[in-house]
């Protein structure tokens, strides 16, 4: 009845439904061995077969060639806004690159998310603390997605020394060091929601996004 019911009103398909048959067999599966029912009376629940779909990604040369594309075209632009929103764009490829986060994820990243730790035999490591979907979670990222945060932090520091201030622990990280955001979301990076200065970057480097 659960079954024909979600196959007459759609209600899930694929690995969701594959899931849901999964807890149904266990509930019958604990039923069964309570003695509340027979092994007869429980319907057989198959799995669908789904079609694996691989999200949009870059090859490892495919990222080496952007990343020297990103650097060349910080190198030209001149100084200013436009030359920091570039500088943000390679920190912001090199943080998701080398940590595994979810776009929402790093876009709520702040300064007081980040911690370091002491690690037995591996001495201290830098720990992000994420939000994201729902969820919050710890992990201990790459170094060089450390690198990159700890550049936007030192640019931000020599800023506010110039011009006066201290940092807010509770500013995002992926900002300018004036501390303003872009305008242009640089984490909309992917497929066809790109954004326009990432298009043009891929374009420029021969990059192309399955």
């Amino acid at each position: 009845e659960i079954t024909s019911k979600r196959r007459a009103h759609h209600f899930v398909t694929g690995r969701r439904s594959n899931y849901e048959n999964t807890m149904l067999r266990q509930i019958f599966e604990h039923a069964r061995r309570r003695g509340w029912t027979s092994t007869h009376q429980i319907p057989r629940i198959r799995n669908h077969k789904v079609k694996m779909q691989r999200r949009p990604d870059f090859s490892r040369k495919e990222l080496t060639q952007f990343r020297k594309v990103l650097r060349k075209r910080i190198k030209e632009a001149p100084a200013g806004m436009k030359k920091r929103s570039r500088q943000l764009l390679l920190d912001f490829v090199m943080l998701m690159s080398h940590s595994g986060m979810r776009p929402c994820e790093a876009q709520s990243l702040r300064w007081c998310d980040i911690e370091t730790i002491d690690h037995t035999g591996d001495g201290k490591l830098t720990q992000f603390h994420v939000r994201g979907k729902g969820k919050v979670r710890a992990f201990v990222p790459l170094v060089e997605a450390v690198l990159s945060v700890r550049g936007i932090k030192e640019r931000r520091l020599a800023w506010l020394e110039e011009n006066g201030g201290e940092l807010d622990e509770n500013e995002p990280v992926l900002a300018r060091p004036d501390g303003t955001l872009k305008s242009t979301n640089p984490l909309r990076i992917q497929t066809r929601h790109q954004s326009r200065p990432s298009r043009r970057a891929l374009r420029s480097g021969s990059v192309v996004v399955r």
